[in-house]
């Protein structure tokens, strides 16, 4: 599987498979050759999979040091139909193995790109279009209610005891927040915080019928992508700024601990 070498666009792989041989293969034929390698139910629900997605809103987790949210945060994008989740790991701690299978699996369905850079992650999302909405407690912070999801958008979460950084701050192109009651706390678990918004971008997009907007071609190429992994025959691709294997690390964060 190639990555795009097109940096304005959001969506990430090219239509071209590669072969162990170095034989080069279009998305069709990979559909053709593995269709029916997996079940006519399994074929039906990744066909399904593929017209309910969206590259055009990607959660950005800055700085979490606790796997098992990250998982979590992968495991509801896929559950919403989300396509991507980009994740900026400065390195200045390692990652925290997590109890309990948080991700299901779900790293294993989504684009997870990986930065060492706040500022790069974020130059890079503006030159695909995104406008960039930083989570925080403010009082410049608009409800995500009041958001116009319609456009592309990158929401940034931050770390699970700072949150976000000033970098990420003097960045933004807006600060939102989540509407709370009056409670005796001030904010969510950051996964929780990003399951909500996810599903409040679900439903704006969907009631303005712009949720899921891959072209065909695009659909087909992520078919074939996902019959591959479904098959165990892709790994997840290599992350953008990082040597981290981070998949790899939520992975088996899960398995450990199933």
């Amino acid at each position: 599987m190639l990555r795009t070498s097109d940096a304005t666009s959001r969506f990430p792989f090219e239509n071209v498979f590669l072969e162990q041989n170095g034989d080069k293969l279009s998305a069709a034929e990979v559909i053709t050759m593995f269709s029916t390698s997996v079940t006519p139910e399994r074929l039906l629900r990744l066909q399904k999979n593929v017209l309910e997605r969206t590259f055009s809103v990607v959660p950005v987790l800055e700085g979490l040091y606790d796997a098992g949210n990250i998982g979590a945060v992968c495991r509801s994008a896929d559950g919403l139909g989300y396509g991507a989740v980009h994740v900026i790991n400065k390195g200045s701690r390692p990652l925290k193995a997590s109890r309990g299978r948080n991700s299901a699996g779900a790293e294993k369905w989504v684009d997870l790109q990986v930065w060492t850079s706040t500022t790069a992650c974020f130059q890079a999302l503006r030159a695909q279009g995104f406008k960039v909405l930083v989570t925080a407690l403010s009082p410049d912070a608009i409800p995500i209610t009041q958001w116009d999801w319609t456009q592309p958008t990158a929401f940034v979460l931050g770390n699970e005891s700072t949150g976000v950084s000033d970098e990420a701050l003097s960045q933004a192109d807006a600060l939102a927040i989540i509407p709370m009651a009056d409670s005796m706390v001030d904010s969510f678990n950051v996964s929780v915080a990003a399951a909500l918004i996810l599903w409040e971008a679900r439903r704006l997009r969907q009631l303005s019928g712009c949720h899921a907007d891959l072209t065909p071609e695009q659909q087909q190429t992520l078919l074939a992508l996902m019959l591959l992994r479904s098959r165990g025959r892709v790994k997840q691709g290599p992350l953008v700024g990082s040597s981290n294997n981070l998949a790899g690390e939520i992975a088996a964060t899960g398995a450990a601990a199933a």
